[in-house]
């Protein structure tokens, strides 16, 4: 009797029937990853407005289909279908920075060509030798640059962590105005940023971090001279150097157009334990010209000014490292390798140091279709976008979904990048990073996120949500970075994941008032040098500006394998904003542990403030002290 054979050549649920599938036009090989991406935007940008919950289907073959530019998901109800996650394969080029999906991060509406300015004439003739080579960035009193996980956030590989010298290169049109100019969250300082006080000088303000919370640490602020008296209508070099090396060196030196402004103080005068280091980067979004409540907005961070800045930018460059000399006030700019310095090799050129530059090279035309602002490391290419109003918050895109593929990032990318988005989901699929699979921008708000049995990597966490609920279970993580999850101002849970290799700093992160829940987590650590902070390291919310929601730890049914014993399971910090009035946030053990080392503590408590009271353990668990730290008298034992 013959046997009948039915050949599937849709995926289930998938009838070529439906007016909405799409079926793009891919190519294989590795230099088709322009024309890869051109094909699925087009596909997705020609879609007709369909009603509510009519979703568009993307049918993505079997095969590895390269892709080398960020997939805009700015339109509602779509969703990525393959053949399975090991056989249909969205692979971002290696080198290629940022995200391969961004959902929820409109591109429009376009902003104006104003915003960039040629540069020829500006820069000397190495940089722009004519014109339509460069072009400046304006942001015009209406606009600031929003920056994902970059080069400038990773630093030479570390995150800041164990960086002690930084030098920052800018050429700003004058006078430069009140404000934060460059870095990471004025009231965090993570780990640094760069501002100009309303008194006109110019500040740089860091963080340290000398007892390892992992989040928080000692502000430290240096002034400079005052640069809101710059000659206007002209353009100014400024270079900046910090040094908290302990190497015998100034701290903090400034030059303005080639003088030096500034007689830097000693290092023994910051204040902190020498050598010391930045804390490392804690996932703020890096910006240029951040200020006003429209870049605030929901639970962003928290500047003073009030206003956007009038700031024209024509060149930055940020290094892990020292690249002048320190020849006293009014002496002349000079390489330590004594190299001529020229406008090409100042903001323009990589080398072992570099974190990333703006090569300002992209004319007007190809940027301004996506907002897009290029940077660029000695390891690659990325890029931020420029921001305004009409952007921030009062968008949001609606009813994405994959299921059954692969999207994996470029080297030092995310794989999906959420941005303001409602209903998000993925079944069966593997997110690799780079350096997130699950990423985020902090633009706005994300919920909810509903993932189901997938695979997450990333070199920094494989899974990073803010404000978010986000649902994910039967996770499984092959390797991790620093961390598995962060979750920032976010409800998380986590329904029986399993993680298997990797040096983690902390396993999972709640910041800002996180409520995490975690039911069946099998951490399968082999060795005794990680986590180094705390299984969980937990930061409670607090009452500033109305504040956020106190947070919490809910973990049930935890194996830990053999991770150093010296740490605690989960470590409890009070909200980093307002000490004074954190909102009591609860840590609730309960259920199976699974641990083959004596450990010191199950939690470990910050002050007897944000969780006393409320950390509630049911015993017995052999080999645990209770909990310590100045909170441990409020911890009851049901």
């Amino acid at each position: 009797m013959p046997v009948e054979v039915t050949f599937v050549t849709t995926p289930p649920g998938i009838s070529t029937d439906d007016p909405y599938l799409i079926q793009p036009d891919l190519a294989p090989g590795s230099s088709a990853g322009v024309a890869n991406s051109a094909a699925i935007q087009a596909a997705l940008d020609a879609l007709p407005i369909r009603g509510t919950g009519q979703k568009a289907t993307v049918l993505v073959p079997v095969g590895t289909w390269r892709l080398d530019r960020t997939i805009w998901g700015d339109m509602n109800d779509v969703e990525f279908v393959g053949y399975g996650q090991t056989k249909s394969i969205l692979q971002m080029n290696p080198f290629v920075e940022g995200p391969a999906f961004a959902i929820g991060m409109p591109r429009g509406p376009a902003p104006t060509d104003n915003h960039w300015v040629d540069s020829f004439g500006v820069l000397d003739s190495t940089a722009a030798p004519t014109a339509g080579v460069r072009w400046g960035l304006d942001l015009r009193s209406d606009s600031h640059a929003n920056f994902g996980p970059c080069g400038w956030s990773r630093a030479l590989g570390d995150y800041w962590g164990t960086t002690s010298k930084i030098t920052i290169e800018l050429a700003c049109w004058g006078p430069l105005p009140v404000g934060p100019i460059v870095g990471a969250s004025w009231t965090l300082a993570d780990p640094w940023i760069v501002r100009v006080h309303s008194g006109g000088s110019v500040q740089f303000s860091f963080t340290v971090d000398p007892t390892d919370t992992g989040l928080q640490g000692t502000r430290v602020t240096v002034s400079g001279p005052n640069l809101t008296t710059l000659t206007a209508g002209v353009l100014h070099r400024i270079t900046m150097q910090f040094n908290m090396s302990n190497d015998g060196g100034p701290a903090f030196t400034v030059w303005v157009d080639g003088v030096q402004a500034t007689t830097p103080a000693s290092q023994s005068t910051l204040g902190i334990a020498l050598p010391g280091t930045f804390r490392a980067h804690t996932g703020c979004p890096w910006k240029i010209g951040a200020a006003s409540p429209i870049v605030r907005e929901y639970l962003g961070d928290f500047y003073s000014e009030t206003t956007l800045l009038a700031l024209r930018l024509h060149g930055l460059r940020v290094s892990a490292g020292l690249r002048y000399v320190d020849n006293g006030l009014g002496s002349a700019l000079t390489r330590i390798d004594a190299a001529p310095i020229t406008d090409l090799n100042r903001y323009f050129q990589a080398d072992s140091i570099t974190c990333g530059y703006l090569p300002m090279d992209e004319s007007p035309a190809a940027c301004i279709p996506t907002r897009r602002l290029p940077m660029r490391t000695q390891f690659g290419t990325g890029f931020g976008m420029l921001v305004d109003p009409d952007q921030s918050g009062v968008y949001s895109t609606s009813g994405w979904s994959f299921r059954d593929l692969t999207v994996m990032a470029g080297t030092y990318g995310e794989a999906v990048t959420l941005g303001a988005t409602l209903n998000v989901e993925a079944d069966r699929c593997k997110f690799g990073g780079g350096v997130r699979g699950l990423s985020t921008w902090q633009w706005y708000v994300s919920y909810p996120i509903r993932m189901n049995e997938c695979t997450f990597e990333g070199s920094d966490s494989p899974v990073f949500v803010y404000g978010s609920q986000a649902y994910i279970s039967h996770a499984d993580f092959p390797n991790t970075g620093r961390h598995l999850l962060w979750a920032a101002a976010s409800v998380a849970t986590m329904d029986n994941w399993f993680f298997t290799f990797g040096t983690p700093r902390s396993l999972v992160v709640g910041r800002r008032g996180a409520t995490v829940l975690c039911r069946g987590f099998l951490a399968d650590i082999e060795g005794a040098n990680s986590p180094t902070i705390a299984a969980f390291l937990m930061e409670s919310g607090n009452a500033v500006n109305g504040g956020m929601d106190s947070g919490g730890l809910t973990l049930r049914d935890f194996g830990g394998g053999s991770f150093m014993a010296s740490k605690p399971v989960a470590k409890l910090l009070d909200g980093i904003n307002n000490p004074a009035q954190p909102r009591p946030a609860w840590f609730y053990a309960d259920g199976q542990f699974i641990l083959h080392s004596v450990h010191a503590a199950l939690a470990e408590t910050q002050t007897a403030t944000g969780w006393t009271g409320r950390v509630l353990i049911r015993p017995p668990w052999a080999g645990f002290v209770a909990a310590t730290g100045p909170g441990a008298a409020g911890i009851v034992a049901l």
